[in-house]
Parts: structure tokens; sequence; C-alpha cells
């Protein structure tokens, strides 16, 4: 029972479920290290606020629609219950939906900047293989943070739906450093986010598109090829020019370059102007079932190849 004067719940270093309901109108805070649980099943009628100043609140239950939660620096908000009031998270303060992983509930919901969005990816089934936010409103990012963990090896085009948008409201905003069709990096596996995907082109989706196989990069006067995984995978690279560039190309593979003026970083295909570089090309793909293809459709080479 709550009533108008409100509830503290403080758990410095343990952990607490609360089974029974929560009433009234006053505010419910969350403080101390610890994690909190609204236990599965319970459906809480409070109206007040709820705060999570500290540590981890995961609701499992039910919260009223009349229920604001905000999210402070050093609060967490997961569970894989439903927050069916709006969702604020200020500077510092983190969503991380289920319990490791699972899918969570909310009302509409809004990063600040400096927020910050975790999820787990160790499958591709969502809820039970990786995390959700599940949003019943409206989604707005606010540059917050996107923080993936990742637990499995997925394979070329797994997409995971990291927030599902009811109807057809776009998303506002993106994440941090991530425009739409931008890539991320987690480890040397690459993915795709889009905020424009799903059936109503307004979920948020990340699409696996490959690990990072090869660099290209400058080695003194001379373009170099390499292999980054230590030669355990199948690269069939493709050379080609085109009388003013060299295109390297890796179906299904993940190239990355840092080579002044080159192009397509983090995808299967890196161009690289001739201008960029002075000496021959070399390609280091430590063995295996590499193989290389140097193609003269478009044009000869005027460089060195050594493989």
């Amino acid at each position: 029972q709550g009533g108008s004067g409100g509830v503290t719940f403080s758990l410095a270093d343990t952990d607490g479920d609360i089974s029974g309901v929560i009433s009234g109108t006053g505010p419910v805070t969350k403080n101390g290290a610890g994690t909190l649980a609204f236990a599965t099943g319970t459906t809480h009628t409070y109206t007040g606020q709820t705060t999570v100043n500290t540590g981890r609140l995961n609701v499992n239950g039910v919260t009223n629609a009349g229920s604001a939660l905000v999210v402070e620096s050093g609060g967490t908000l997961g569970g894989t219950g439903t927050v069916n009031g709006t969702v604020t998270v200020n500077s510092g303060g983190r969503v991380a939906p289920g319990t490791s992983p699972g899918i969570l509930n909310s009302g509409s919901v809004t990063w600040n900047a400096g927020s910050n969005f975790d999820v787990e990816l160790n499958g591709t089934t969502v809820g039970t293989q990786y995390d959700q936010l599940n949003v019943t409103g409206t989604v707005s990012l606010g540059g917050a943070t996107l923080n993936v963990a990742l637990g499995f090896a997925p394979t070329a085009s797994n997409s995971f739906t990291i927030i599902s948008n009811d109807v057809t409201e776009a998303v506002t905003g993106t994440f941090n450093g991530l425009a739409e069709g931008a890539t991320l990096t987690v480890g040397s596996s690459v993915f795709q986010i889009s905020y424009a995907a799903g059936t109503d082109l307004n979920d948020v989706v990340l699409t696996f598109l490959g690990d990072i196989e090869t660099t290209v990069s400058l080695n003194g006067n001379d373009l170099q090829i390499e292999d980054t995984n230590g030669g355990t995978s199948a690269d069939t690279l493709t050379i080609s020019t085109d009388g003013t560039s060299v295109i390297i190309t890796d179906p299904g593979r993940v190239l990355t370059t840092n080579v002044a003026g080159a192009s397509g970083n983090l995808t299967n295909t890196v161009t690289v102007p001739l201008t960029s570089f002075t000496g021959g090309i070399s390609v280091l793909t430590l063995g295996g079932d590499d193989s290389l293809t140097v193609s003269l459709a478009s044009g000869n080479f005027t460089r060195t190849i050594s493989y």
C-alpha cells in the first residue's frame, strides 16, 4: 500500500522483490545500488511518479498509465513487464530491457543526451535470445548512446528489432553518432542501423553485415590488403581497376580501411584512388581456403600485385 506520501525503496548491495500491490497517489522512488523487482503478475495502481535514482528497477509486473517513470543518472530500468506510463531517461540513466535478455513494454519513451540504451544479442529470437523495448506511443532517441553486447556469432542478414514502435509514428532523433543506415561495430562484427524498418517503417532494427575480415591500409608506399581473422575463413577477394582507382571486393565479408581518400569502409567493397599510394599492391591472406581474382574487365593494372 502506498497512499499520498509515497514509498522509497533503498537497496544498497542487495536485491529485493515486491510481490504486493502498490497503490495510492504518492511517488515511488528506487535508491541504492541493488536491484528492485516488481514481481510478475502484479498490477500496481499507484499514480505518483516512479523515479529510479540509482541501481536497477526491473518491472516484471505492470505499472499504472498515470505513473510516469524517470530514470536518473546511475539508474537502470529493465524487466519483462509493462510500464504503462511515459518513460524519461536522463543523462547517465539507462534502459536495459529484460533480465538477460527479454522484452520490456512501455508507453512513450524519451531518451535525453547522455543517456543509454543497453541491448544483449545472444541469438535471433526476440525476448529469449535478444532484448527489445516494445513501445506503445512515441519514441524520441535524443542522441542517447546505444550499447550492444554480442553473445553469439550471427550470420549475414540476421536482423534484430531492438525497438518495436506501434502504429505509424516515426522515430524522433537518432542514437549518438548513428545516422540512418550507419554502421555499428561490436568487436569485429559490423551491424547497420535503421530507424525506419519493420511493417510500419518505424522500428529500430540492427542488421548484421558481417565480421571484419580484411583491412586495406598503407605499408610504406604499398597498398596492403591483409586478412585480420587469422586465415580461419574462406575469403574470396577480387581486385580490379578502372584506371583511376583500385577496387577490392569480398562478397559476404566486411572490409575496413583507413587510407586517405578511400571509400567503402565497413562494407564489402573498398575503393582506393591510385593517387593515394605510389607503390605496388600486396595481398596477405594468411593461406587457408582464401582465393584472389585479379579482374581486368574494367582496365589493366599499372602497379605490381604480390600475393
